[in-house]
């Protein structure tokens, strides 16, 4: 239910230490999901409303301990520490958000609710029903995360591109939004076709590369270093020949904090070594 917290890395370091932009950028919440009612007038929905229950007082049970002890040792600073405690502190007092994965309307809705009455940022990641309830999103400022655009409907009569315009509806709505990829992570080189494909279908293109650069920097806290090129911030950006959400663009030259990363791998280094071939045979 509370699997960890999120951090914010740089791909460029002998170490975690020089990979490390923001060590806590806030903890993670598995916000626990009901079962369908028809599931439920099977003779099932008592013991899967009990345990769903339960879940969800676990969660809150959790932040009003973290709350608890914060006060007790900020009274008295001899208080043990607690790492559990300790790890749920910075959400407590409001310095980080709490990304709480959260697919359908009713998961949603009650996330936000919860984090309302307990003082908490919340960033609801996932998102997949977020259009659904975009009054209520806006009433508390929760950004939404949409973790996947190139994925299928989440029921049979939906829409065939009801993933593909999710976040054109939700930047209607006024929605802060920001475009991950929702699959395993050797896959996120593909992040800015998640981000073309919504473009492609009703969202306005700057705001879609804004949804994979700025916004997502000012949601984990380091808007203010990195997702733009601005006077003061890290010279983190690449160069490329192309608009980045063209597949046959390609990158040229890229910086992390000013430094020129080296872009070599195994298949541009094939590709040098043959086309070094071919050309000793053409000069033959």
């Amino acid at each position: 239910l509370l699997p960890g917290r999120v951090s914010v890395i740089q791909l460029d370091g002998w170490t975690n230490a020089d990979m490390t932009v923001l060590a806590d950028t806030g903890p993670v919440v598995e916000w626990p999901s009901r079962r369908s009612a028809a599931r439920g007038r099977r003779g099932r929905g008592g013991d899967d409303d009990d345990a769903h229950a339960r879940a969800r007082q676990r969660i809150d049970d959790a932040f009003g301990a973290a709350r608890a002890w914060l006060s007790a040792r900020t009274a008295d600073p001899s208080v043990p520490l607690d790492v559990r405690h300790a790890a749920l502190a910075p959400a407590v007092r409001g310095e980080v958000p709490v990304f709480v994965l959260a697919e359908g309307l009713e998961q949603i809705e009650s996330a936000v609710l919860w984090g309302a009455s307990r003082g908490l940022r919340v960033v609801i990641v996932g998102g997949q029903e977020a259009d659904r309830c975009t009054s209520l999103l806006l009433r508390h400022d929760v950004p939404v995360v949409v973790d996947g655009v190139h994925r299928l409907p989440r029921r049979p009569d939906s829409p065939h591109d009801e993933s593909f315009t999710l976040p054109a509806r939700l930047a209607a709505a006024g929605i802060r939004l920001c475009i991950a990829t929702g699959e395993d992570f050797s896959n996120d080189r593909n992040l800015p076709y998640h981000a073309a494909t919504a473009a492609a279908h009703g969202l306005d293109p700057a705001l879609a590369l804004r949804a994979i650069t700025l916004e997502p920097a000012r949601v984990l806290g380091v808007g203010d270093r990195l997702g733009s090129l601005e006077v003061g911030k890290d010279a983190t950006l690449f160069v490329a020949d192309g608009h980045p959400f063209e597949l046959t663009t390609r990158i040229e030259q890229a910086f992390v904090q000013g430094r020129e990363i080296d872009l070599r791998n195994k298949q541009t280094e094939l590709a040098r070594k043959y086309r070094e071939r071919y050309r000793q045979l053409r000069a033959r």
